[in-house]
C-alpha cells in the first residue's frame, strides 16, 4: 500500500517542481506541441499597473493572502499560488480575497446592484445559486456582468482550460454568458461525478468477483439487468447486509434516471423559444423510478437510506450504492484494505449505447456589476482561473492518473474514473436545486408505501415546477 502511494505523490512533487521556477516555461502536451505558461500565453491589455482586484470566497473567515487561501498541498493550489505571485510582479497588480460579512453573498450582490460594488468578481458558490444572482433584485444581470459584452477581452470558449459545456447549458441566458466554468486538473476533473461503488468482498462471497465485474463493465454489459442479478445475490437482509442503498438526495433513483436518458429539468421548445422545463413527469424517468420501487420491493433497498450512506458502506451494510467519486476520500482515510472496495459505471439501461454519468455540481464564477475596470477583471479571471495545463495533455492525465491512485485501490477503478469524462453531463437540475429538493426528495417515501406513483405525482406538480422556473425567466437560446 506504501509504495502504491508513494509512487503517485512523487509523480505530484515532480509535476510541481516543472512549474514553480520563476523563470518562464513550457511544458509538452500531448502531440508535442509545447503548451506556454499562463505568463508568457498571454499580456496585459487591459490590467494597469497598481490595479486591485477584488476576489469574494463565501468560505474565507478572514483576508489571509495568497499564503493563506492556497494552502493546501494539491498540485492545483500550490501552481495558483505561484501563478498569483508572478502576475503580481508581472503586471504590477494586487490580488485581494475578501470575507463574508455574516450574510454570504447578500451585501456584495446588493452593493454591485446599487452601483457600488464591494468585490470586483466572485465565486459563485455553486450552480444551485446561479440563477439567484442572475436575477438579483428579480431583475437579469443587475448585479453582475454578461460576460459576453466583453468578449472582445476573452471568450472562455477554450474547451481544453474552460468547461463549455456547463456554460453552453447552464450559464448562457438569452444567449449571454455569464459565468465562466474552469476546467479542474489532477482528481478533481472527475470527483463529482457518480459512479457505482461496491463492497469487493461482498459481491466476491456472492459469486461475483472483482474481476468479472471489471470485465463486464469494460465489455459493455454492466446493465440495468445485471446490477439487479447481482444485487439479488448479495442481499442478505437477515444478517443486516442490504444490495442497496438510497444515498445522498435518493442518487440511486436519480442516476437511473440519467442512465434511460431521464432527469428533472430539461431544455424543451415552447411556441418556438428554448426554455427549461421539468421533465420528472416523462417516459424515461418514470421508467427508471419504476425500476428503482421494483428493486424496492424486492427488498433490495435498505429502509430510510436517504443519508448516511458513508457509514453504512464502510460497515459493511450495504454492497452497493451510486455516489459522487468525492466519497472515496473517506474511505481512503480510514480504511487501509486494499480489497474493500471498487467503482463502476452508473449500469446502463435497456437500450442504451453508452454509460451515462452525470455532473450536478461545478465551481462557477462571474463578475459584479459596475464595477471600476470590467475589462481588466475579465482578462484578470482569463489568467488567473486558467488551469496550468490543457484537459487532454499529457500533464494532465498524468496528474489524475497519481491523485485518483491514491485513493483508489485499483487500476480498473482509476480507468473507470477517467473513462467518465467522455461520458459525463451537466445535468440542469442542480440550477433549481432548492424547487427540486422542495418537491422530488419527500415524495419517496410515498412512492415506496404505495400512496402514489411517480407517474401520478410528477404529474401532478409539473405546473408548480415550471412556475417556480419560469420566475427566473431563463430562456437558453443557444
Amino acid at each position: 500500500m506504501i509504495k502504491k502511494i508513494l509512487i503517485p505523490l512523487l509523480l505530484v512533487v515532480l509535476m510541481l517542481g516543472l512549474c514553480s521556477c520563476s523563470d518562464p516555461i513550457t511544458t509538452p502536451t500531448e502531440g508535442g506541441t509545447p503548451t506556454p505558461a499562463p505568463s508568457e500565453a498571454f499580456e496585459a491589455k487591459y490590467m494597469k499597473p497598481g490595479d486591485t482586484y477584488k476576489l469574494f470566497y463565501y468560505y474565507l473567515a478572514e483576508d489571509c493572502g495568497l499564503e493563506g487561501v492556497f494552502t493546501s498541498a494539491t498540485a492545483r493550489d500550490q501552481l495558483s499560488l505561484e501563478l498569483g505571485k508572478r502576475m503580481q510582479t508581472e503586471f504590477g497588480i494586487q490580488i485581494k480575497f475578501l470575507t463574508q460579512t455574516g450574510s454570504w453573498f447578500t451585501d456584495y450582490c446588493n452593493s454591485a446592484a446599487a452601483g457600488e460594488p464591494m468585490a470586483d468578481m466572485m465565486f459563485a458558490g455553486g450552480p444551485h445559486l446561479m440563477m439567484e444572482h442572475y436575477m438579483w433584485n428579480g431583475i437579469p444581470g443587475s448585479a453582475i456582468i454578461s460576460l459576453s459584452d466583453y468578449d472582445y477581452v476573452y471568450k472562455f470558449d477554450d474547451d481544453e482550460y474552460w468547461d463549455t459545456s456547463a456554460q453552453e447549458q447552464m450559464c448562457t441566458y438569452n444567449g449571454e454568458l455569464y459565468y465562466f466554468v474552469t476546467r479542474l486538473i489532477g482528481e478533481s476533473m472527475v470527483n463529482l461525478n457518480q459512479f457505482t461503488f461496491y463492497n469487493k468482498r461482498l459481491l466476491s462471497d456472492a459469486g461475483y468477483s472483482a474481476e468479472t465485474l471489471v470485465q463486464t463493465a469494460k465489455e459493455g454489459n454492466w446493465t440495468w439487468d445485471y446490477f439487479e442479478q447481482v444485487a439479488l445475490a448479495v442481499n442478505d437482509p437477515d444478517k443486516d447486509v442490504y444490495a442497496l442503498i438510497t444515498a445522498q438526495e435518493n442518487s440511486l433513483a436519480y442516476n437511473l434516471m440519467a442512465s434511460n436518458g431521464g432527469d428533472f429539468v430539461k431544455t424543451e421548445t415552447v411556441d418556438g423559444e428554448q426554455v427549461d422545463r421539468f421533465a420528472g413527469w416523462q417516459n424515461e424517468s418514470i421508467e427508471a423510478w419504476d425500476f428503482f420501487l421494483d428493486l424496492a420491493k424486492q427488498g433490495l433497498v435498505r429502509p430510510n437510506s436517504m443519508g448516511n450512506e458513508i457509514n453504512l458502506f464502510l460497515n459493511g451494510k450495504t454492497a452497493m450504492m451510486m455516489t459522487y467519486l468525492n466519497r472515496a476520500d473517506t474511505f481512503y482515510e480510514v480504511v487501509e484494505d486494499d480489497d474493500f472496495f471498487g467503482i463502476l459505471p452508473i449500469p446502463k439501461a435497456p437500450g442504451a449505447e453508452s454509460y451515462v454519468c452525470t455532473q450536478n455540481w461545478f465551481m462557477p464564477y462571474c463578475v459584479f456589476n459596475n464595477i471600476e475596470n470590467p475589462e481588466g477583471t475579465v482578462e484578470f479571471c482569463s489568467i488567473f482561473f486558467r488551469p496550468p495545463y490543457a484537459m487532454s495533455s499529457q500533464e494532465s492525465i498524468m496528474l489524475m492518473q497519481a491523485e485518483l491512485s491514491t485513493r483508489l485501490r485499483d487500476q480498473a477503478s482509476v480507468d473507470f474514473a477517467i473513462e467518465s469524462l467522455d461520458y459525463v453531463y451537466p445535468s440542469k437540475m442542480m440550477l433549481y436545486n432548492r424547487t427540486t429538493a422542495q418537491y422530488m426528495w419527500g415524495a419517496t417515501d410515498s412512492f415506496l408505501s404505495g400512496e402514489t406513483t411517480p407517474a401520478i405525482y410528477y404529474a401532478s406538480v409539473r405546473d408548480a415546477y415550471n412556475n417556480e422556473i419560469d420566475k427566473y425567466r431563463v430562456n437558453v437560446d443557444n
